[in-house]
């Protein structure tokens, strides 16, 4: 589940709070997933910022709005040139919680 780390949303009978934009630290558990289902790799309380130059754009990109019980996924492509023949161009999934 998206926690947000710094922006805190206070008060019974509120709206819901607005999900996370660029700027607020998130931290997550993800798995990047290879064509074959298996785990490339997994990360549990991984925090960054949102928007971060230093983020995958599509990282970025589809945890836009993301609430702290919301799950998302979504494809990332390797880039051709990638150093890693077998993810050269391959299409991989990001699970995030």
């Amino acid at each position: 589940m998206a926690q947000p780390l710094l922006r805190q949303h206070h008060g019974a009978g509120f709206a819901d709070p607005p999900g996370a934009e660029d700027g607020d630290f998130l931290q997550v558990h993800y798995k990047l997933i290879k064509p074959d289902e298996s785990i490339l790799e997994e990360e549990e309380d991984f925090s960054f910022e949102l928007g971060s130059p230093n983020i995958f754009p599509e990282f970025n990109e589809n945890l836009k709005g993301v609430q702290p019980e919301d799950n998302r996924k979504f494809a990332y492509t390797f880039p051709e040139d990638y150093p890693e023949e077998d993810l050269a161009g391959k299409e991989c999934s990001f699970d995030v919680t």
